[in-house]
């Protein structure tokens, strides 16, 4: 499907922004050149090689290119308006209407929600954020809201979701433009609630600008992202200006107990509860306890307690980091229905796409495909695996071209610790040779014995699962949901969950 062709543009006049810009704050400076011309109503753009005559053309710093540098080709194309942050190219404007922002990320944002009409004061938000988690957590939120009879948007990795009908997105969190037409769609359909992933790019980008949460959820800190964020500390604060951004005293705050460092909660407005796995102590009001009475591979059978009030019932979820995903998106749907939910139905919950999903074949070994993808991810997910594996476990794994490469010995380490044969291959490795990827993470290694080598992720798995015997069971990591493979910019198809479904079938 074409977004670019059905969703909404951002319309938008000169008078409207300087007037958005000036409410917020944003505004430094704007030219005294006015226009004879009447008001003329534009799309807001921020690639120059689309903008047509009339368009509002927005320049912003990236990560990989600066829009500034751009601005000339802009207004060769026609634009009626420019927006810039940087003073130094203020020259390459000339006679054309310009306005200069503090922040044209941020100045972005609130733009494309007024070009949208700003739909998300018509909405109910509640928002996800996590190294891992957030994902699950999200589609767990809509899933009980589903069966609670509420209609909600979901956006995140696996996509926009209204209802049944499913949109990609090229990031976690949106881009202002596509954020906001997605959010402008579900007023116009009627919809009440959206539940999204907020990466911790998104924050620090300003593309959440605009928006206030009724509900927000931190679900796991580990290692990730250091390609951009450059250490810990910096994406640890990233990560935590989804809470104290917020100004309301009712927005409902949740945060898992295992997270390793300190919640400041004087910083934080409204109600603060922490969820956690119950280990025979007592809770406080603010906790909610996980009690689980029994796990098998078909799911678990718990029980939910806070203060005092607790439900019990079966989820289609078997591990421990997606039962603790579970009671975050439970704690956000209670705030949105305004109410203690019941379980009579959590046997009709869908499971997570590509979220420790099975692949079966009668008599064959248990394959399941997860989207781990982090050393902290990646160790959970063979804990969990462990006791439901009466033979071996098989891991096949690759790590991401272009992006944290200190996390690949690391992984290579847990790889090589808990899983008894590991395949070694590609995952997305973009511009990045893969050869070389496999060999940073080999570089962790801490034995070689049944450790294979394979770059073609397709033949890696076709080994693996080659290899197993009806007692074993293979982990397919990495790449989860996707149906592509990225290499040197190009989307090749490829579904971990389809590969794997073919080899399980024919007799290799």
């Amino acid at each position: 499907m074409d977004m670019k062709r059905t969703l909404a543009s951002s319309r938008l006049t000169a008078e409207l922004a300087c007037s958005v810009l000036k409410s917020q704050g944003l505004l430094i400076a704007q030219s005294s050149y006015t226009a004879k011309d009447p008001p003329r109503v534009g799309e807001l753009v921020t690639d120059s090689r689309l903008v047509h005559p009339g368009d509002v053309f927005l320049a912003y710093r990236g990560v990989h290119s600066d829009g500034h540098l751009h601005i000339p080709m802009a207004i060769e194309r026609g634009a009626q308006l420019v927006i810039f942050e940087t003073a130094a190219h203020s020259a390459n404007i000339l006679a054309k209407p310009w306005l200069r922002v503090s922040n044209a990320r941020e100045a972005w944002a609130h733009l494309a929600a007024a070009a949208h009409g700003n739909p998300e004061q018509k909405l109910r938000l509640f928002g996800v954020t996590g190294t891992n988690g957030k994902t699950s957590t999200v589609w767990m939120l809509g899933e009980l809201l589903r069966l609670a009879g509420v209609d909600c948007l979901t956006l995140g990795t696996l996509g926009a979701y209204f209802g049944d009908e499913k949109w990609p997105l090229a990031h976690t969190t949106p881009d202002p433009d596509v954020l906001f037409s997605h959010l402008a769609r579900a007023v116009a359909l009627g919809l009440h609630h959206v539940a999204m992933e907020v990466s911790s790019h998104a924050l620090c980008q300003g593309k959440i600008a605009p928006l206030h949460f009724e509900g927000t959820a931190f679900t796991s800190f580990s290692r990730d992202h250091l390609d951009f964020h450059h250490d810990l500390d910096s994406y640890w604060q990233a990560k935590l200006t989804l809470f104290t951004r917020q100004n309301q005293a009712d927005t409902r705050h949740v945060f898992a107990a295992n997270l390793p460092k300190t919640i400041p909660a004087a910083q934080i407005k409204g109600d603060i509860l922490t969820y956690r796995e119950a280990a025979g102590d007592s809770a406080t009001p603010s906790e909610l306890l996980i009690r689980v009475h029994r796990t098998s591979a078909s799911g678990t059978d718990l029980t939910l307690t806070l203060g005092g009030q607790s439900v019990t019932g079966k989820v289609p979820y078997f591990s421990g980091h997606a039962l603790q995903n579970f009671a975050a998106a439970y704690l956000l749907a209670a705030k949105a229905c305004g109410e203690w939910l019941p379980s009579t139905n959590w046997d009709k919950l869908r499971p997570v796409p590509g979220r420790l999903e099975q692949v079966y074949k009668p008599g064959g070994p248990m394959v399941v495909v997860d989207y781990a993808h982090t050393p902290d991810a990646l160790e959970k997910t063979l804990a969990v695996l462990r006791p439901l594996c009466r033979g071996r476990l098989i891991l096949v794994f690759g790590c991401g071209g272009d992006r944290d490469r200190g996390k690949r010995p690391l992984m290579g380490d847990i790889a090589c610790r808990l899983a008894d044969h590991v395949f070694v291959t590609s995952d997305n490795p973009r511009s990045e040779d893969p050869q070389h990827i496999i060999a940073e993470i080999c570089a962790g290694f801490s034995r070689t014995g049944s450790i294979n080598q394979i770059i073609d992720r397709e033949q890696a798995i076709a080994a693996a699962i080659k290899a197993a015997g009806g007692d074993d069971v293979v982990l397919i990591a990495g790449k989860g949901h996707e149906t592509h493979q990225i290499v040197h910019g190009h989307f090749l198809p490829f579904d971990d969950r389809l590969v794997a479904k073919r080899y399980l079938g024919s007799d290799i």
